[in-house]
């Protein structure tokens, strides 16, 4: 078992030992110390801006596959507008927001496609509800909870 823990531009990851009950020395993961960005990449290539709420979410295909590490999580970059998803191995893609994000600003209220059309004004908090495999996130400046829930893409 591990915990996850955020900075606002970093995670780091700490190995939990269930016999001892201690937690071990955390170290760096994803992201930088101090540096904000955007970038989807592996660990610390990778950079986020001002990080917020996050979940761990079963990755069915991990499971089905036997992999020992079946868990993705699921985290609020917050002034990067988007939903990131880290795999166990470290790396980081946007698993929402920012649609088209060459083409004006990266922020809104639109709905759709969620790496092309889909767009968060300040995301800050994150639920999931692994029976529906539903996301609810909470829009900040929107002011909405968005819906997002997974189709058969992890089975």
């Amino acid at each position: 078992a591990y915990i996850v823990a955020r900075n606002h531009h970093c995670i780091y990851k700490s190995e939990y030992d269930d016999n001892t009950k201690t937690l071990l020395s955390p170290t760096l993961f994803c992201g930088q110390v101090y540096q904000y960005g955007y970038e989807d990449a592996s660990q610390t290539s990778a950079r986020f801006n001002r990080l917020e709420q996050g979940v761990f979410v079963k990755n069915l295909a991990y499971e089905k596959a036997g992999k020992k590490d079946i868990y993705d999580f699921y985290i609020c970059d917050q002034q990067n507008h988007a939903i990131r998803k880290i795999t166990p191995d470290g790396m980081v893609t946007t698993f929402a927001g920012r649609g088209g994000a060459g083409i004006g600003e990266v922020w809104g209220d639109n709905e759709g496609d969620l790496r092309k059309e889909a767009r968060f004004n300040q995301p800050t908090g994150l639920a999931f509800n692994e029976e529906t495999r539903t996301f609810y996130i909470m829009d900040r400046n929107n002011y909405k909870i968005k819906q997002i829930v997974l189709e058969n893409e992890q089975e």
